[in-house]
């Protein structure tokens, strides 16, 4: 809750703001819907996001994660589309879906 201090000697109002920046999230578990549109594409996803589960969740790691499977993910020009994050409270994980058309 916000403090406000007034110093009526100085003309001066101090505000004090608690911030909390939540919990810390990581990576969690990758699921995948739709059909694949070159078999093994699946697979191949679902191994290489053994090195991103159970880390600390990191934008950029999401993203360099990202740009080492293009060739895997679902492209139609807007690749991201297919990709939807899940922020679960209550393990305190980020989980992922891609969705192939």
């Amino acid at each position: 809750m916000p403090q406000l201090q007034l110093d009526k000697d100085r003309g001066t109002v101090v505000l004090t703001i608690s911030i909390d920046d939540g919990p810390q999230f990581t990576f969690g578990e990758l699921s995948l819907g739709g059909q694949e549109t070159r078999a093994g594409e699946a697979d191949a996803l679902r191994n290489a996001w053994a090195s991103l589960s159970g880390k600390r969740y990191d934008s950029s790691l999401l993203r360099k994660w990202l740009i080492q499977n293009a060739t895997s993910l679902p492209n139609d020009g807007q690749p991201l589309r297919h990709v939807e994050m899940h922020l679960d409270a209550s393990t305190d994980q980020a989980d992922f879906e891609v969705t192939f058309p």
